[in-house]
């Protein structure tokens, strides 16, 4: 028996099964219905108190969708108690929070089965929604298989204190159709955390925010991929952002990091080693404050290369004040930035060796403290500060362009 069929086996009979033999709702069908609901596993029937109150998943979003129906001037507050419930589905709906009692407590989980609404992205996710607007989800933790939140089409939803977590994704969103029917999606994130979840990846587009078409603005968040050779997720980027419409991410203070769990091996990840971020075609990627992280010092490899940003075709990204750090084992090579399109100004701390990164022309400065009059910096004998900028057309000794005396660093 696969891991796949044992899992969906195990979710259908633990928790699916008695909510759909023993389920039960006082949600009112008709008069005057509430703003307010809950989802408990101890609804009136162990909680005589508890009104309004539906104890699974199921039970409620059939309240929500079919009987009250949310619109903009009457939306519904799902107020979600501890425990796990399974599968949070919004089809060309929405006007409903999902409020839950903390991360720890609370857990949205995938059944194992793709709803027949979503038309792209095989495999499982615990948050489904096409063309679903004004969602917003608080306060729990989103657990899927394949996917933590798969999004199709339209719509926009506001995320705050949750973890996210998915085999391949914690995030992936696809649209067929850009035109004015169907717009892309716009999506708010605060102080939450989106995570590979370590379990086994499907299919080749592996990375914790994965977005085709949509405009993601986070705050104060964390986007970490860590590669885990003990549980089979080998994880290619932390964020992809790709195809042929202009998608955003942006970021204000957050940490962006990829890595690899101690002893594992890495060398599957492809050219040039762990990509922490890759943005193509007509893009953005724009970052202000925070860190960006990606060490493969843990990995079983000799040697593994490592990129923390890559780009082509057309995209923009800007990172202006940005900490980094690029750590490659080994031998393997350091680069910063990589492609056409970066806006990335980045000093690196001083010190008597420059370091051994690969950027852009100008985009990387570095104050080397040991350098005499002449331009000598390697003997240490100095005690002059030297401002040393990222230049490819100095390869004499390192990459770097002694700006304060005109020369190529080593060109005495």
């Amino acid at each position: 028996m696969s891991n796949k069929l044992f899992r969906f086996i195990a979710v259908f009979i633990v928790v699916v099964m008695p909510g759909y033999l023993w389920a039960y709702s006082d949600l009112p069908t008709s008069g005057t219905l509430p703003d307010v609901v809950h989802l408990r596993k101890d609804c009136a029937n162990t909680n005589p108190d508890l009104k309004n109150c539906a104890d699974n998943m199921s039970e409620m979003l059939n309240w929500v969708w079919s009987t009250k129906a949310p619109s903009v001037a009457a939306p519904v507050l799902i107020n979600v108690g501890p425990g796990t419930f399974v599968e949070f589905n919004c089809n060309s709906s929405g006007n409903v929070t999902l409020r839950g009692s903390g991360r720890d407590n609370t857990k949205i989980i995938s059944s194992g089965i793709k709803p027949s609404f979503i038309d792209s992205g095989s495999g499982d996710a615990a948050v489904n929604a096409k063309n679903c607007s004004n969602l917003v989800i608080e306060d729990l933790t989103i657990e899927g298989g394949r996917y933590g939140i798969r999004w199709m089409e339209g719509g926009n939803s506001v995320y705050s204190n949750v973890l996210v977590t998915g085999n391949s994704n914690a995030w992936w969103d696809f649209s067929f159709n850009l035109g004015a029917s169907k717009p892309q999606s716009t999506h708010y994130w605060f102080s939450s955390v989106l995570r590979n979840a370590g379990g086994a990846p499907e299919g080749s587009n592996i990375a914790t925010l994965f977005t085709y078409s949509a405009d993601h603005w986070l705050y104060g968040c964390e986007i970490s991929a860590i590669s885990d050779s003990q549980t089979g997720s080998i994880v290619q980027r932390a964020i992809w952002v790709r195809n042929e419409v202009s998608a955003e991410v942006r970021l204000f203070g957050s940490v962006v990091r990829v890595g690899a769990s101690p002893g594992t091996s890495v060398g599957s990840m492809g050219p040039g080693g762990p990509k922490l971020i890759g943005v193509r075609n007509d893009n953005v990627f724009h970052m202000h404050g925070g860190i960006i992280s990606v060490d493969a010092t843990n990995a079983s490899n000799s040697s593994v290369s490592v990129k923390a940003i890559s780009s082509q075709n057309g995209f923009s990204t800007h990172t202006p004040g940005v900490s980094f750090i690029v750590n490659p084992k080994g031998s393997g090579i350091a680069s910063r930035i990589s492609g056409e399109g970066i806006e990335s100004p980045y000093q690196w701390p001083r010190g008597t060796n420059p370091p051994e990164i690969k950027s852009t022309l100008g985009s990387d400065l570095f104050v080397e403290i040991d350098c005499t009059s002449n331009g000598d910096c390697d003997s240490g004998t100095g005690t002059e500060p030297h401002l040393m900028i990222y230049s490819e057309n100095c390869t004499a000794t390192l990459p770097w362009f002694d700006s304060t005396r005109g020369k190529c660093r080593g060109e005495l």
